[in-house]
């Protein structure tokens, strides 16, 4: 069935400009909420009322990622089932060690094996080289987010690769799924309701700290289940056969959620920023589900000069959410060092410089690192 909307078979038609630009703004989310959370970390550096509001945007912009990541995915590989019967599964696991590992595995180098050495590695009440060889380990077979959730203190220089992990091993096993099951949209629906119980699990039984043996194995499956982001994933190839699905597209109903979407997903957006409550996030990944959708039609952008900025960002945006977390430890360690009292001015030059500084890291980055594996990768479209 022909896509309505772009032409799906070329290489260019693989590419959502519109999608580039949330990518970039999903990555902004996380820096702005990783400087607030991190400076915790250093008792001379107070935080700002207005930082209030960043607490939930981590979160919020990693939902994003899972959806977009589970809509890409998904749609790409079911226009190589529909265009040649099949699909190539080497090729597609090759395609992402391109793209994932080089940068991935020189971030590991350097905030695992090389920072923790020469900067104060008590944080979070804890001496991040406990546990050094299994955690080690855990990073190199791509496991870093077992290591987020099952050890504590926190590598701050990369604890943000738990979310690589989790897009890798959803990685691994999807083009199988898409290749072999019948019935795509329930194994979504699945997913998702999976992902909604765990997260309520988590959120509203608290049996984290019972000691009963039964109570804590049913406790780690759950937290497996929960931070594998599995539902997230399946939000995002819901969309993905949806939009790949003329007649559907078409109905009135669904065309009706569609052109709602933006206001939906403000709403929720908005919601997430200032309250908790059960299965917010599934929340807004729904309503960024229906809002992508639309940005995939007809959505022009707000201004082209800020389009093309975003787009840029999201170019590099892997880059930054890599690099990140190590520029904000050496530049709160800095302002630490200087005794600067953190007013509300100093506060937004102190976000200035990290993103600033992040954004030039990241560029050098993306074109010394990323640029030479995918141009590889691009070869095996």
């Amino acid at each position: 069935m022909q896509n309505f909307n772009t032409v799906n078979s070329s290489k260019a038609g693989l590419f959502f400009p519109n999608l580039q630009i949330v990518r970039g703004i999903a990555a902004l989310l996380v820096v702005l909420n990783h400087i607030y959370s991190k400076e915790s970390f250093f008792p001379n550096i107070q935080t700002q009322p207005y930082e209030q509001y960043f607490v939930n945007l981590g979160v919020s912009g990693l939902t994003l990622f899972f959806c977009l990541s589970g809509f890409l995915i998904t749609y790409i590989l079911l226009n190589e089932k529909q265009y040649s019967d099949t699909i190539h599964i080497k090729k597609f696991y090759l395609r992402r060690v391109l793209r994932i590992w080089p940068l991935y595995f020189v971030m590991i180098i350097i905030g695992q094996f090389i920072l923790p050495y020469f900067v104060n590695s008590n944080f979070e009440g804890g001496d991040i080289h406990s546990f050094f060889a299994i955690k080690s380990l855990l990073y190199l077979v791509f496991l870093p987010n077992y290591v987020f959730f099952i050890f504590q203190p926190h590598n701050p220089f990369i604890d943000v690769t738990w979310s690589i992990g989790t897009e890798e091993q959803f990685y691994f096993f999807w083009p199988h799924c898409i290749k072999r099951v019948k019935s795509l949209l329930i194994l979504c629906l699945f997913l998702i309701f999976s992902q909604l119980i765990a997260e309520l699990f988590t959120t509203q039984l608290n049996i984290v700290k019972s000691t009963n043996t039964f109570y804590f194995l049913i406790n780690k499956l759950i937290k497996t289940i929960e931070w594998s982001k599995a539902g997230y994933f399946g939000l995002g190839a819901i969309s993905a056969i949806v939009y790949q699905n003329k007649l559907l597209l078409e109905n009135k109903i669904v065309a009706g959620v569609i052109k709602l979407s933006p206001f939906l997903f403000a709403v929720t957006f908005l919601l997430n920023a200032n309250y908790f409550f059960p299965c917010q996030f599934m929340l807004l990944g729904l309503s960024y589900c229906c809002f992508q959708l639309a940005l995939l039609d007809k959505f022009k952008g707000i201004n082209k000069q800020l389009n093309q900025v975003f787009q840029g960002l999201g170019k590099i945006s892997y880059s930054v959410y890599l690099w990140h977390c190590i520029v904000i430890v050496f530049v709160l360690k800095w302002f630490t060092q200087l005794n600067i009292v953190n007013t509300p001015f100093i506060s937004i030059l102190l976000y200035f410089s990290i993103i600033s500084i992040t954004l030039v890291i990241a560029t050098i980055s993306y074109h010394l690192i990323e640029a030479p594996f995918l141009k590889f990768k691009d070869k095996l479209k």
